[in-house]
């Protein structure tokens, strides 16, 4: 495992850094005012292992913005492993994967899936808004993911905040703590 920064570069293993040993850890660029953080690479969680050649996968990325900050990234692993664990969710296959600033991209956790036999994907942009990212940087990598796996049928749902079932949660969250 090596970790790089502007200005070190170090090797450890993922034992010593203290994580599971099908992880990996990276370290992301510092820029000044924000310290160097580690994140896991979280590859794909598994509701249960099929072999290639078996029965087509179907895979879900649940798609958000990113940090630098490690417990951001945590957060968004652990609700992929709840999405993953739901009863009666309809996935083989459900990863997160990261915009900018943590691991993985959307690029490595798709080439992850369909490296499993994934052969439909569904990508979920959990956005609030329809910022660029939304507009323009997810629509490409969509399009370039497209081309580089051609037998794979990949989906994009609206982004969260285009949800309607949002404005109800919201409604009823707000009200129970009201």
């Amino acid at each position: 495992l090596t970790i790089t920064g502007q200005k070190t570069q170090q090797n450890f293993s993922t034992a010593e850094m203290g994580f599971d040993p099908e992880g990996a850890c990276q370290i992301l660029p510092d820029s000044p005012g924000v310290p160097m953080v580690c994140s896991i690479r979280t590859n794909v969680i598994r509701k249960g292992i099929t072999p290639k050649g078996g029965p087509p996968l179907k895979a879900l990325i649940l798609l958000s913005h990113g940090s630098r900050r490690r417990e951001s990234t945590d957060e968004m692993i652990r609700l992929a492993e709840t999405v993953a664990g739901a009863e009666h969710q309809p996935f083989d296959r459900v990863a997160c994967a990261f915009q900018q600033f943590a691991a993985p991209s959307f690029q490595q956790a798709l080439d992850d899936i369909v490296s499993e036999g994934a052969t439909e994907v569904v990508v979920f942009p959990l956005f609030l808004a329809a910022g660029s990212h939304v507009l323009v940087d997810v629509p490409e990598m969509i399009a370039a993911a497209r081309s580089a796996h051609p037998g794979v049928n990949i989906t994009i749902l609206p982004h969260l905040g285009q949800m309607p079932q949002l404005a109800f949660f919201l409604t009823e969250q707000a009200a129970r703590h009201a």
